[in-house]
């Protein structure tokens, strides 16, 4: 709380905040404290404190003035910790809005800023005051600036020129991704290692590797690979491999070549990506 309130209400204990104690009036009629007094400290300072308490936040002991300082933290020590408590900035989150809520439409229906950004690879005003303390948490670093998939800094808010001093942060898109956990040393994903927040990674499928053989068949131009009863996994045509030394008789002849289609099963679901079943949400984060 503010340093003044010692100023302002004298009939205290004489000590500074936060120890500062209002002093009861002895009587009816006495002028040596005041109910208003006694209000005041308990009812609004007290509760103040004890909000900071639940935080484990010491009071500083300066001024709550409105806005923010140099680092973009409220002045307003209890605004603060209701600030970081509500949504720390450059923490993502998902949202079941429709594609028509964003929140700057909620900002103007109510007057109320809700203080949360899509991430659909949008440039932010870094030098925004409401931008400045998510800009110093998220920044990819100089270092990475010129190669970083998001989180960098740019002249302009489609990230086309980048530059350490732009104006604009480039948020990620996460359209269509899943969001997954940073491994920097590589000891849980070794294809990452040394990647950083906002990195970008394109899907895949673990390779199997191996060999199988294909028993030569004379005769015939194509044959069903026995898979199941319909052949639906693929087909095995005659010819077209490498040269062996000889079939089942003795005749020279080429390996048959399989070939593999998993669309032709009856349970399998293919697309042109792997994927895990999912729900489409709207990730964004706090500012």
């Amino acid at each position: 709380m503010s340093k003044y309130y010692t100023a302002i209400t004298g009939n205290n204990n004489g000590l500074p905040f936060p120890d500062t104690k209002a002093v009861n009036a002895s009587g009816p009629t006495a002028t040596d404290g005041t109910e208003l007094v006694r209000q005041v400290m308990d009812d609004v300072w007290d509760a103040k404190q004890a909000e900071l308490d639940f935080y484990n936040y010491p009071p500083n002991t300066l001024d709550n003035l409105p806005g923010i300082d140099g680092n973009g933290y409220p002045r307003s020590q209890p605004l603060l910790a209701k600030y970081l408590n509500y949504g720390t900035p450059g923490t993502v989150i998902a949202l079941g809005w429709n594609a028509g809520t964003d929140p700057a439409v909620i900002a103007a229906a109510t007057g109320c800023d809700v203080r949360l950004l899509f991430l659909n690879g949008q440039g932010i005003n870094r030098t925004l005051d409401d931008y400045k303390l998510l800009d110093s948490l998220v920044y990819c670093g100089d270092t990475a600036n010129p190669t970083a998939d998001y989180f960098y800094h740019a002249d302009d808010a489609l990230g086309a020129v980048r530059n350490i001093a732009g104006d604009y942060l480039i948020l990620p898109d996460t359209r269509g991704y899943f969001l997954r956990g940073l491994d920097s040393s590589g000891a849980v994903d070794p294809n990452r290692t040394g990647e950083i927040v906002g990195s970008a990674q394109d899907d895949a499928l673990q390779n199997i590797t191996g060999s199988f053989e294909i028993k030569h068949i004379r005769g015939a131009a194509t044959y069903d690979l026995y898979l199941n009863p319909q052949g639906a996994f693929g087909k095995i045509a005659n010819g077209g491999g490498t040269a062996n030394a000889a079939d089942e008789i003795g005749v020279s002849a080429l390996n048959d070549v399989g070939t593999f289609d998993a669309s032709g099963s009856p349970d399998a679901r293919t697309s042109t990506e792997t994927r895990p079943k999912n729900i489409a949400i709207r990730h964004a984060i706090y500012y």
